[in-house]
């Protein structure tokens, strides 16, 4: 009898029913997000029937044939009263046995539709949304190769901080083996390499969480089973960074003040004899040192030297920066985005593109100068009975965002965001251009619009016809009407009324009259 044959025979049903069985491939569910604090609504972020921000459970599909019989590759079938009324379903499942001895699932079409439509759109993923101020830095593609990593000792993301920190963790380990690092030519320091980079805040990935967004109680639990007990090795590497700080110190005043001799050999010889006296300390310069470090992160917390190139590093904390406020703008958002910690890849799986510098041939046309446009439902309009805003909400392949900061769309657009209409068939549409998709640092999807050109617009409806260009104005008033549809505007209708028949016989033969009692003018 072979070996497979036994060990097979070995194994018990219920083993062999758990190897295979494709509940080992789905992931752990992930916690459920938290409320938005943006939604306007603490009862919309809190209901139970909303969508949630990104999925926390494993989307399941199954073929046609298992469909007809309710066959999910669970434990159980499932009714086809609630799996088989869409052309592509798919579920998600809370719990495969309950207490009931039922299967608790839920359809998952509202995430699986929205990667789909998401798709469709063809947006290159950034690291974070377009900002709207000169003072931010500017988003670059999550895929770029300085930017799409997670390892820390990787050649991209080492900075002048991580090879200090690195020999830092070399020289204790040292220390802790040997006792004594001091050999007979004095205090040996560390042999940091030059960096290539100046910071270190490319990677999306790091081992300690984000603290600016941790609450008080979330913060005071992770000192106290974190923090709190690496102090004793935490002060091993504190030493031995005031030593190598003191140790660089004297001899970068040394070497600025000494008359050194023209001779190659008697200038070394001398330099061997000061490194002597460069590398001996006693404890009190030690703590006069730390007392000195301490004093500066008590000034300034987030740039003091402390912080940044020993506590971070330390414990893997992402690197902490302030926003630039030169020009004062947005000084509300203190934390540079680009910095802060993300719980996904920047990309969240949505989308591979790097740029949208690609053409779209039309097969009539050619090559357009813009995309394709996507119609937007407004969500919520800048008017409401109890209240107003600046900017309009639009839903777009799923995700909700904010109108485009340009009314570029003309006289339409800013009309059909002002206010509600119940009347049209699924509330109000408008055509619009996405530009670029992001996901925050807390799994959010973000999506940057334009409105849509109203070339490609008419190219996506079909009217390939060749017309004369019009000049669109926002606003103005019932008038005369010009070659080109261009109107008279500063009067009121009753001015106009009083003034049209003086304008009728000093204006150009060119132009027409319009009778201004009419309302639809």
């Amino acid at each position: 009898m072979s070996l497979g044959r036994v060990s097979r025979q070995s194994a018990s049903p219920a083993a062999n029913l758990l190897r295979n069985s494709r509940l080992f491939s789905l992931p752990s569910p992930l916690p459920k997000p938290s409320p938005s604090a943006d939604t306007g609504s603490s009862t919309q972020g809190v209901s139970d029937t909303a969508t949630l921000p990104y999925p926390t459970h494993q989307a399941i599909a199954t073929t046609l044939s298992s469909l007809s019989r309710g066959d999910w590759g669970l434990k159980r079938n499932l009714p086809l009263k609630s799996t088989a009324n869409t052309s592509k379903p798919a579920i998600r499942f809370s719990a495969i046995d309950t207490i009931e001895q039922i299967t608790d699932f839920e359809s998952a079409q509202d995430h699986v539709r929205t990667v789909e439509k998401w798709e469709e759109l063809n947006v290159p993923m950034l690291t974070h949304s377009i900002p709207q101020d000169a003072t931010a830095l500017k988003p670059r593609s999550a895929f770029e190769r300085d930017l799409d990593i997670t390892a820390g000792s990787d050649e991209r993301t080492v900075d002048e901080r991580t090879l200090l920190f690195q020999a830092l963790k070399q020289r204790v380990r040292h220390t802790r083996s040997s006792k004594n690092v001091t050999n007979e030519n004095g205090y040996e320091p560390l042999p940091v390499k030059a960096a290539t980079r100046r910071t270190n805040g490319t990677r999306w990935k790091f081992e300690g969480p984000w603290i600016p967004t941790m609450t008080a109680s979330e913060f005071t639990r992770y000192v106290e089973k974190s923090v709190s007990e690496r102090q004793t090795e935490f002060h091993a590497y504190v030493v031995e960074y005031v030593k190598h700080k003191l140790y660089n110190t004297r001899a970068a005043t040394e070497r600025a003040q000494q008359d050194w001799p023209e001779d190659a050999e008697e200038a070394r010889q001398l330099e061997d004899k000061l490194k002597v006296e460069w590398s001996k300390f006693d404890e009190k310069d030690i703590a006069a040192t730390i007392q000195n470090l301490r004093k500066e992160s008590l000034s300034d917390p987030i740039n003091s030297e402390l912080l940044q190139k020993l506590i971070i590093p330390f414990l893997g904390l992402p690197p902490i920066a302030l926003k630039s406020t030169a020009y004062n703008v947005h000084t509300d958002r203190e934390f540079e985005l680009q910095t802060s910690a993300r719980t996904t890849h920047p990309s969240g799986g949505l989308g591979y593109l790097r740029t949208n510098a690609y053409l779209e041939n039309h097969p009539i046309l050619g090559p357009q100068a813009s995309h394709t446009p996507v119609p937007a439902r407004v969500v919520r309009p800048r008017r409401l009975p109890n209240s107003s805003t600046k900017m309009a909400k639009l839903g777009v392949a799923g995700v909700v965002t904010n109108q485009p900061p340009t009314a570029r769309g003309g006289t339409g657009a800013t009309a059909v965001l002002q206010e509600l209409n119940l009347d049209a068939p699924g509330g109000h549409k408008i055509w619009v251009d996405p530009k670029a998709g992001s996901v925050t640092r807390d799994g959010r999807i973000s999506l940057d619009l334009q409105f849509a050109d109203q070339v490609a617009v008419a190219v996506k409806k079909g009217e390939t016809e060749e017309k004369i260009p019009v000049r669109e104005r926002s606003g103005g008033y019932g008038g005369y009407e010009g070659r080109r549809g261009g109107r008279v505007r500063g009067f009121s209708d009753r001015e106009m009324r009083e003034v049209a028949p003086q304008l009728l016989d000093a204006l150009n033969p060119g132009w027409k009259k319009v009778d201004f009692g009419k309302k639809d003018v």
